[in-house]
Order: C-alpha cells, then structure tokens, then sequence
C-alpha cells in the first residue's frame, strides 16, 4: 500500500499510519470475503471457529463496544466499536465501495475525526455494525469498579454486567488497553509475559529492556522450568473483585 495514507493523522504520533491499512483490505484481499482483524496489543486465548462462524450477512464489521464514547459524524454513538478487534465483511464492503467511502471521509474529515481510521469505520459503516460477545474484544480492565464505570459510560446497555464479568474472568480474545509491557500489576501481565518467553530468549531479553525505566522489572527472572514467576503458559480466569495484583517478580530477589 506504499504511502497510501502517509498524509493522514496519526494523532501526533501515538497512531501509526499501518492502523489504515485495515480500510484497505477489500481490495488488497480481493480472494477473501470475511476476515479477523487483530491490532498487535492481542491475546488470543482460544479457539476462534465460533467467533468466525457468526452470521455477518447485511453487516460490514462486527466489534466490542468501545470504553468510551467518541465522536460520530452523522449518527449517534450507539453502536461505536474498537477497530482493534474487527470480524470484516469484505464481500459487502466490496459490494457498496466502503472502502473507497471511508477513504473519501478521511479527506474531508481527517482534522476533526478523534480516533482517526477508527472514526471513518464508525461514521461511514455505522449501518453495518454491530457488536461482538464481550469475550471477544474485552479490555483488560484494572478492576471491577472498571467495568461499572465502563457501564456508566455506555448508556446504550448493550452488554450487561454479567456478561462483562463473565468475559473478562475468562476472553476468548483481550484486547491490551492497560500495556503489560509499560505497566505493572495489570490484570494478565504475566500471561503475556510467559509468551514474551517462549518467543525465544534473545527475544525475550529486549522485551525486558524495554521496562528498564521501571526498577522492578529489572528483577524479572524465569523459574527453572522456564516460566515467569509460578504461573505456566495457559489460560488464566481472573477474580475482579479486587484489583489484580500480579507479582512476578522472583520475591526471594526482591
């Protein structure tokens, strides 16, 4: 795709220009008709065949509910979703040159649209949205009192919460909003860290540079059998009653 979107926000600097390029998969993939958008803040924690056998007939984009409300150009905000978790109808997007839709949007709108590729999805598909089980996109919240707040936020009640409880326990796919690679204590840090691991060591060893800001990662040591801490490389569910605590840190070090 070149520079094809070189010249549109990247909101100074947070967003890379790569984030469009998922506007563009209609006429890049013109062999695939349906397709799993995954950001690279991600983790897949099951298997995805009934996520992918959701019936998107009529709609261009299936997604979580995002945490808060942005703008909408022309619609109201209630079937707003996070572009970073997005099952893709690229034969209907085909179909009606959405594509070419959202590109025209960020032209005239690319000053003013908030969350950038994000917004042109929302505005120009909005009649095609819809949203996803929380399973599959949830953020890794902080704590349960995250999750009220959240509520709070999204007026329009289209999760309840024990279906968001329920899904943050135990996702099908975490979406990392709280980075496990800047923050500490966040709930699945050290999930994604026993993965950072098994990348490979010289792999796992600039990941570990990266927090050297912060003192205590610089104690990070796998066990003998490999893992970070106690806990081995598998799923996890997690209690929200209380804000997750997660101690990876070898204690007899620290």
């Amino acid at each position: 795709m070149g520079n094809e979107y070189g010249t549109f926000s990247t909101a100074k600097g947070r967003l890379s220009s790569v984030a469009y390029y998922r506007l563009s998969l209609p006429s890049v993939l013109t062999n695939v008709d349906k397709i799993l958008w995954l950001d690279c803040d991600t983790l897949v924690r099951k298997d995805l065949t009934p996520l992918f056998s959701i019936d998107m007939t009529g709609l261009y984009f299936l997604g979580f509910q995002d945490y808060r409300r942005f703008k909408v150009f022309e619609h109201p905000d209630d079937r707003y979703v996070c572009s970073g978790i997005l099952l893709m109808n690229l034969e209907k997007m085909r179909e009606d040159n959405l594509e070419q839709k959202m590109k025209d949007f960020l032209v005239l709108h690319d000053k003013d649209a908030d969350k950038q590729d994000q917004t042109a999805i929302n505005s120009v598909g909005y009649d095609g949205i819809r949203f996803l089980p929380p399973e599959y996109g949830i953020f890794n919240f902080y704590a349960k009192k995250a999750i009220d707040e959240y509520l709070i936020e999204n007026k329009h009640g289209n999760y309840t919460k024990q279906e968001l409880e329920e899904a943050f326990r135990d996702p099908a796919i975490l979406h990392l909003v709280s980075k496990p690679w800047k923050e500490f204590n966040i709930p699945f840090f050290r999930e994604w860290w026993n993965y950072a691991k098994i990348t490979g060591q010289k792999q796992f060893e600039q990941l570990r540079q990266t927090l050297a800001p912060i003192e205590q990662f610089n104690r990070i040591k796998p066990t003998e059998n490999g893992q970070i801490g106690t806990e081995p490389v598998t799923t996890r569910k997690y209690d929200i009653n209380e804000r997750i605590k997660e101690h990876i840190i070898d204690q007899q070090s620290a």
